[in-house]
C-alpha cells in the first residue's frame, strides 16, 4: 500500500496463535497472514469500511484473539471495536462509538473485572468495558484528557483500573468498579497529575504497578522516571530523570522488569522491587535515535 508515515518502524507488536499472524499497518489496514506460507489470508481497510480517524503518526495497535474471533479497535466515530472471524474475516458484531480518538494506538485488554470478563479499552476521553460476545458496552467512564491515547489501561487486581496518558491536560487515574448483578458502579478513586505514560502501559505485578512516567523532551514538568505505586496509586519510589529511560518500553520477564531506553539503545535490567530502585545491569541493545516506535515481546 502506498503513502508515508512520520517516523520510520512499526507501531505495534503483531499477535500470533499457532496458525496465523494478526497485524495493523502504519496506513491503517489490518492483515491476517498464514505463518507456514507467508501469504495473506484476508485483510481490511479499516478507514474506508469503519471511518477510522485520521492519525498523524500513522496507526498502530495490536490485535486482541477471542476464541475464533479477532478483536479490532478502529475506534472510529461511529463503530469503536469489531469481532471478526479469525479464518475468513466475516464480521461477527460491531460496538457504537468508544469515545473521543484523535491520535489512539490503544490495544484492547481481556481481563475480568468484579466477576465479568470483558474487553478494556481507552480512547482520549473515555475508558469503556465491552462484552465480548456482543460488543455491549458494559459501562464506561468520561474524565480522560489526552491529546494522544497510546498506553493500554491496566487491571488493578479484580476490580480497580489503572488507565494513563501524557498530555499537558492528562494524567493517570484509578478507577474501582463494582458490579451489583450486572449494574456497575465506576468511581475515580485517585488522580495523578501531571504524571503519565505517554506510550507503554503500566506493569501490574504482586499488587504493586511500575510505569514509566519519563516525559517527552518538550515537557513543562520535571520527569519522575520509572514509578512504582501501590494499588491505591500511592508512590511507593520513583527514580527521576536518570537512568535515561526516555520513552522506552518496559516488560516484565524471568522475575525482572527489562525497559529499553529509547533515546540511548540501551537495555536495563530493573530488580521488581517495591520498597527501592535496584539497577541489576544494562546493556547497549540498539543504535541512539528514535527507538520508541520499537515495543519489546517475549
Amino acid at each position: 500500500v502506498a503513502g508515508r508515515v512520520t517516523y520510520d518502524g512499526s507501531r505495534s507488536v503483531p499477535t500470533v496463535d499457532e496458525f496465523r499472524l494478526y497485524t495493523v499497518g502504519p496506513l491503517g489496514h489490518f492483515y491476517c497472514v498464514d505463518i507456514a506460507t507467508r501469504k495473506i489470508l484476508w485483510t481490511k481497510d479499516q478507514v474506508a469500511i469503519y471511518k477510522m480517524p485520521p492519525n498523524t503518526f500513522g496507526y498502530g495497535y495490536s490485535p486482541l484473539l477471542y476464541n475464533d474471533w479477532v478483536i479490532l479497535t478502529p475506534a472510529g466515530s461511529d463503530t469503536g471495536i469489531v469481532a471478526l472471524d479469525q479464518s475468513t474475516g466475516k464480521e461477527i458484531w460491531r460496538s457504537g462509538s468508544v469515545g473521543y480518538c484523535g491520535n489512539c494506538f490503544v490495544s484492547a485488554i481481556l481481563t475480568n473485572l468484579d466477576g465479568r470478563e470483558g474487553i478494556l479499552y481507552n480512547t482520549c476521553d473515555t475508558v469503556s468495558f465491552i462484552d465480548p460476545q456482543t460488543g455491549e458496552t458494559l459501562w464506561s467512564h468520561g474524565g480522560l484528557s489526552c491529546v494522544h491515547a497510546i498506553a493500554s489501561p491496566t487491571a488493578v487486581g479484580s476490580n480497580r483500573v489503572f488507565v494513563t496518558c501524557y498530555s499537558y491536560k492528562g494524567g493517570s487515574m484509578l478507577l474501582e468498579i463494582t458490579n451489583q448483578n450486572n449494574t456497575y458502579d465506576v468511581k475515580q478513586i485517585k488522580q495523578i497529575t501531571p504524571d503519565g505514560s505517554l506510550l507503554y502501559s503500566a506493569l501490574f505485578y504482586d499488587d504493586y504497578l511500575y510505569v514509566n512516567f519519563t516525559p517527552p523532551k518538550d515537557a513543562k514538568y520535571s520527569s519522575s522516571g520509572l514509578v512504582c505505586l501501590d494499588r491505591d496509586g500511592n508512590t511507593m519510589w520513583e527514580t527521576g530523570p536518570k537512568p535515561e529511560f526516555a520513552l522506552g518500553h518496559a516488560i516484565i520477564a524471568d522475575g525482572m522488569i527489562l525497559i529499553l531506553g529509547s533515546d540511548n539503545g540501551r537495555l536495563y535490567l530493573v530488580e521488581i522491587n517495591p520498597t527501592k530502585f535496584v539497577l541489576l545491569d544494562s546493556t547497549r541493545l540498539l543504535n541512539e535515535g528514535n527507538n520508541f516506535c520499537a515495543p519489546m515481546a517475549l
